[in-house]
């Protein structure tokens, strides 16, 4: 058969195109007659009158073809084991995880121990500083008797200050393991690198030590964040019978909340402050002296022989169901809830936080003068709003309590004040709704005659409330007042008890969250928002998580179509009628007169039509 030529064979050179070509430093080791004449190192681009198809060359080509397959191979299986060895170090780091798990439950019982025995050990000092016969309060029976001598007190002391450096440096640990759960894998064992075969190999799984010298050591700047405080010493108030059943404001009211925010990542997303105590002289700026050392553990005798305090059916101590005492723990909870809400409103209104929330209890905002109410210690919001106007820090502070309870406490704060607007939306009933306060006609007193605004719903039992009632007086009253007072900074006392699983009322987490957006448009966005009541875990821990995600700048874009169609009860629009009626001669009410039995929907319509 005569030979065939080059062009035929070219003809036929779809045989060729699977195969890889040699790459530049294979292709140097050919004779320069072999070598293609073009940079890019494609035999097949080369035009066929200048390609050598000699057997020998494609023996030599196939050869190079063989040895480069064979260098994949290699690769394949290294890094194959490079995989295996990011499985196993994956495995430690999980277990890593898991053993610091459990030394968080273990530190968490260290801590329990400590702030008890702690609490304990405080207390019995105080007893024997203060009653030259050392005798314990008839009140703190739970206490053993051989706790009162000066040498088991100096004992129980020293024990809980060590556990108390235990725990410090166990929340150190803790603090690490959520660094060391938010590292990605990837970002903890690197990536594979072409050039560098052994940088995985060689890396070793990181341990506690390495996560902390990762970790930035500078706290990133609080100023345009939003400031949350939740302290777990908060949740050791509570009545020796320890019932939740019995008492609705329990610790699980603050736990299911946090749970909450941390499962849905929204507790990350904020500046998350250290709690304090206020001091007596900020407890004082709205309580009497006798009044703080009675609840702030500033004398025991002051408890002890306060016939106000008598014994529970339940088997605790306390004033009523509602305002029960633990003199372990009660002081101190009530001491830092006040503190935290000063502390972070002081912080907004510094500008040092964009706005906050005050995750605490025991609640605050019917707590008077001289007189403990319902749960509520020491006036948390009202605290915090004399700081500010007394300290300079803010000219104007707005107050608006939508808790289903009147505010008493803050009513009787800041009735003769013109510097704080003090805003109540609540259930009154014609008087018969505790604390039986808030009518309409208590406009305020001297100076701070208007500045104090009741809107007092009745008709409970007849008629349904829930968002059209609460939209309707925030777009007739509390939105249009709050503009023309112009506030520095607005402070909400909120109770969500106006929610589905409460007295009647059904206000959803949504409306809560929208009149938040539509309040953080004033005062430059200077807003703190404070926890009072709410006792249905369920509907509690959405409307809190709502709040904050509109503090955090999700805008609340949509309502329930019933919100928005449906007009206010008759009872509803006499009550906000009547506030108008009493406020139009301190306030411009004109354009929203005629809106009042509206719906949201019509309300907008009809504004449209007029304009």
């Amino acid at each position: 058969m005569a030979e065939r030529s080059k062009q035929d064979i070219w003809r036929n050179h779809d045989i060729w195109k699977g195969l890889r070509m040699p790459e530049p430093n294979v292709l140097s080791s050919f004779s320069p007659s072999t070598r293609p004449l073009f940079p890019n190192g494609s035999m097949l681009n080369t035009p066929p009158e200048r390609l050598d198809l000699s057997s020998k060359n494609i023996l030599e080509y196939a050869q190079s073809q063989l040895i480069q397959m064979q260098q994949l191979s290699q690769e394949q299986e290294e890094i194959k084991e490079q995989q295996k060895l990011l499985m196993q170090q994956q495995e430690r780091i999980l277990k890593e995880q898991d053993a610091l798990r459990q030394r968080e439950v273990f530190i968490r019982k260290i801590f329990y121990d400590a702030s008890a025995n702690m609490a304990v050990a405080d207390h019995m000092v105080s007893a024997m500083i203060n009653q030259s016969s050392h005798v314990i309060s008839p009140m703190s029976m739970s206490v053993p008797d051989f706790y009162s001598s000066t040498k088991h007190a100096e004992m129980l002391l020293k024990k809980a200050h060590e556990q108390q450096l235990a725990v410090n440096q166990a929340e150190q640990l803790l603090l690490l393991q959520r660094s060391a759960g938010n590292l990605k894998l990837n970002s903890a064992f690197g990536h594979y690198n072409p050039g560098n075969r052994n940088s995985i190999s060689s890396q070793s799984a990181p341990n506690v030590q390495s996560l902390a010298s990762e970790m930035v050591t500078d706290p990133p700047p609080l100023s345009g964040r939003t400031g949350i405080i939740y302290d777990s010493i908060m949740l050791k108030h509570i009545c020796t019978c320890s019932n939740p059943v019995v008492h609705k404001e329990s610790p699980g009211r603050l736990s299911s909340i946090w749970a909450r925010l941390t499962e849905t990542g929204v507790a990350n997303r904020c500046a998350r402050l250290k709690s304090r105590k206020a001091t007596n002289e900020e407890l004082e700026l709205i309580h009497s002296p006798e009044h703080v050392c009675k609840y702030g553990g500033g004398r025991n005798k002051a408890v002890d022989d306060d016939k106000d305090f008598v014994k529970l059916k339940c088997g605790g101590i306390g004033k009523d169901d509602q305002t029960v005492w633990n003199d372990l723990t009660s002081a101190q909870a009530a001491r830092i809830a006040a503190g935290s809400v000063l502390e972070l409103a002081t912080k907004v209104a510094m500008g040092e936080l964009k706005n906050a929330f005050a995750l605490v209890r025991p609640p605050g905002h019917m707590a008077e003068h001289n007189e403990a109410k319902v749960g509520c210690y020491f006036n948390n919001v009202a605290i915090a709003a004399k700081y500010l106007t007394t300290q300079k820090l803010s000219n104007r502070v707005l107050i608006v309590d939508w808790d289903l309870e009147h505010g008493n406490g803050l009513q009787q704060a800041f009735y003769n004040d013109p510097n704080v607007l003090v805003i109540n939306i609540h259930r009154y009933d014609n008087g018969t709704y505790f604390p039986r306060t808030g009518h309409a006609s208590c406009d305020g007193a001297g100076e701070g005659k208007g500045f104090n605004i009741n809107i007092p719903f009745s008709g409970s039992g007849q008629a349904e409330y829930g968002d059209p009632e609460y939209l309707a007086a925030f777009r007739c009253v509390i939105k249009p007042v709050a503009e023309q007072f112009c506030p520095d900074i607005v402070l909400i006392a909120a109770g969500y008890n106006a929610m589905s699983g409460h007295d009647s009322y059904n206000v959803t987490a949504e409306c809560f969250a929208f009149m938040t957006q539509e309040l953080g448009r004033l005062a430059e966005g200077r807003i703190m928002i404070a926890l009072e009541g709410g006792y249905n875990l369920v509907s509690l821990s959405q409307a809190c998580e709502m709040c904050i995600r509109s503090l955090l700048g999700e805008q609340i874009t949509h309502l329930p179509a019933k919100s928005l169609k449906c007009a206010p009860n008759s009872f509803a629009v006499k009550a906000i009628e009547e506030c108008i009626t009493i406020h139009r001669k301190y306030y411009q009410f004109v354009p929203y007169l005629n809106h009042i039995s509206l719906s949201v929907y019509d309300a907008v319509k009809r504004d449209q039509e007029e304009l």
